[in-house]
């Protein structure tokens, strides 16, 4: 188990954006290593650099270096915790698929946005059928 202060832990924000999500993060776990990964480059992340515990990785997933990437941002953590908040469309699947090959990611928490667009009727079917409506 984690720390409550993450020490020792990997935190990945992955598809990130700006990195609100890997924010809150790195306030709430202040001594685990935060890592926003995210396919775009080209961002204003002066909020990142003021973080002493938050950083950013250049990744697409879908390149051939995704899996070398995630394996770097856990490097000698304890445990590594992948949280995908903006995975929409095939970016999801192929999280999970990353992290299901690779030993460097301990967990997943997948909650795409598209789960109230594309994904919304199914969801509510989904929550009918088990009476959490």
């Amino acid at each position: 188990s984690m720390p409550a202060d993450g020490e020792g832990a990997a935190l990945l924000d992955v598809c990130s954006g700006k990195g609100m999500t890997a924010l809150v993060l790195s306030f709430e776990f202040p001594r685990a290593r935060v890592h926003m990964l995210d396919a775009n480059g080209e961002m204003e992340l002066s909020h990142v650099r003021a973080r002493p515990n938050l950083d950013f990785v250049q990744c697409d997933l879908f390149s051939r270096d995704a899996a070398a990437a995630l394996a770097a941002c856990r490097a000698d953590a304890a445990a590594c915790v992948a949280v995908g908040m903006h995975l929409c469309g095939a970016l999801s699947p192929r999280l999970l698929t990353l992290a299901a090959r690779s030993p460097a990611v301990d967990a997943v928490v997948v909650c795409p946005c598209c789960l109230k667009g594309s994904l919304k009727e199914r969801v509510r079917a989904e929550a009918r059928r088990d009476g959490r409506e």
